[in-house]
């Protein structure tokens, strides 16, 4: 999700981005601010779909750097991600209108902690079920380009993941 201190400064002053873009960055969300500004802009006619893994390890890595200037994570930093996740998931449904599909059980890479993959629309577990909600998130995108539009798996940010970190 990327929340980060200034994301305006940044598109303004480092990405040097047109004003109109740099506008749309209001808050430390910067994939809520921009899926928010599509969904005003385009209202019914754009729908928004925004999956993720509970326990994101790219994600997870990428925001410890954002917060400490330390690009490694662990399982801590997974569960800060699992708490933002939880706690933008009405922000995402609310301000951007957006379907969500929400995943686990897919390991970061070859590590045995409990963090996530981060991207499966590039993998063959797309074409997967999920056993959790009997859906993959390939049938997902299917059903919602011809109007079947649900959430699922939005309980996982709940889920209580046991800590496999060495002492």
């Amino acid at each position: 999700m990327m929340i980060g201190n200034d994301w305006h400064s940044i598109a303004t002053d480092v990405w040097q981005s047109p004003k109109h873009l740099s506008d749309r960055l209001v808050s430390n969300n910067i994939t809520l601010d921009s899926l928010t500004a599509l969904h005003e802009k385009w209202e019914d006619e754009v729908t928004i779909l925004f999956d993720s893994s509970t326990r994101d390890g790219d994600l997870a890595k990428v925001q410890n750097y954002f917060d400490t200037g330390n690009m490694e994570t662990d399982e801590e930093r997974a569960d800060i991600y699992q708490q933002m996740l939880k706690e933008t998931i009405p922000e995402f449904k609310e301000q951007a209108g957006a379907y969500l599909f929400i995943w686990d059980g897919l390991p970061w890479y070859d590590d045995p902690r409990n963090l996530t993959m981060h991207t499966i629309i590039a993998t063959p577990e797309f074409h997967n079920k999920f056993e959790n909600v009997d859906m993959s998130i390939r049938d997902w995108t299917i059903n919602a380009v011809n109007g079947r539009l649900e959430d699922y798996g939005l309980d996982l940010v709940d889920k209580a993941y046991p800590s496999t970190d060495e002492e």
